[in-house]
């Protein structure tokens, strides 16, 4: 684990167990969290998606996530391998 002051400024986790760290070892760490914590039975994957900045944008509203993009099909199929194979029921979607 690292140390305490590296936290997430969007969540405040510990960063390795971040759920905003996408790349393969922030997944895998993200994975094994979920799967060690109790009760936890299924775990829903949501892909990102840019469908509230135009009303954002609307309102005046700073969007600090403009830039991000919405994560490919075959990332969210590797984001599913990595989570069903921490043990945990997983599915895409809502």
């Amino acid at each position: 684990m690292p140390p305490r002051s590296e936290v997430c400024e969007l969540c405040g986790a510990c960063v390795e167990a971040c759920p905003t760290q996408d790349d393969e070892a922030g997944l895998e760490a993200a994975a094994h969290f979920a799967a060690a914590v109790p009760g936890v039975q299924q775990v829903n994957l949501l892909p990102f998606h840019r469908t509230g900045l135009p009303k954002s944008r609307r309102l005046g509203q700073p969007s600090g996530l403009a830039e991000v993009q919405p994560p490919s099909p075959e990332a969210m199929k590797r984001a599913l391998e990595i989570f069903a194979g921490a043990g945990l029921a997983v599915r895409t979607g809502g």
